[in-house]
């Protein structure tokens, strides 16, 4: 069985077969900091592992859900010289990648509560999840084409899946908003 795991990013509880994963940086939009990619990836294949684990569930501390990956962490990458910002920059995505299979490689069921902001890396939780809820404040946004950057952390992959390629190239190429409702309608959420 899971210990009770408190690193600040994230804290997780797991208690009558529930593993309860909350999100717990409301400071930053629940943005998910390099540090915690890792922790992320190895906490996923411990819960697919687990025979005591029957369902998942992720919430998050604040308004807002998930702001994606921690932009402003990345920054300080800008610092070093070309050549170690690019292996830090493979080296994250190398960290991303295997967050995102071990999320999506979990058995149990997933279920995620989402409000406010769903943007970027933090739509991975969803797009994972075999249902997720939604209030009427949440909303969804592929966030990297407004800072320069391509999708990652498993978008490209999932989104389409989910949402048929016409909608997500939409959105990856727009940057938009999808409201709650929308987001409903499109697959985005299993209910509100």
């Amino acid at each position: 069985m899971l210990a009770a795991i408190d690193q600040g990013p994230f804290l997780v509880h797991h208690a009558d077969g529930i593993v309860t994963i909350t999100l717990n940086r409301p400071e930053a939009r629940n943005a998910i900091p390099t540090e915690a990619v890792l922790p992320l990836a190895d906490l996923f294949a411990r819960i697919a592992a687990d025979a005591d684990a029957r369902v998942v569930l992720v919430r998050a501390v604040g308004d807002n859900f998930g702001g994606g990956g921690d932009v402003a962490g990345m920054q300080a990458s800008l610092a070093l010289e070309p050549a170690e910002r690019s292996a830090s920059y493979h080296a994250r995505l190398d960290n991303a990648s295997m967050m995102v299979r071990n999320w999506c490689a979990i058995p149990q069921p997933i279920v995620t509560a989402c409000r406010g902001s769903v943007a970027g890396a933090a739509m991975m939780y969803t797009l994972g999840a075999d249902v997720a809820i939604g209030e009427p404040c949440t909303y969804f946004l592929c966030a990297h084409t407004l800072i320069g950057l391509t999708p990652d952390s498993g978008l490209s992959w999932l989104l389409p899946r989910a949402i048929g390629v016409k909608r997500a190239t939409d959105l990856f190429l727009s940057g938009r908003k999808v409201a709650a409702d929308e987001a409903l309608a499109m697959g985005l959420l299993s209910r509100l």
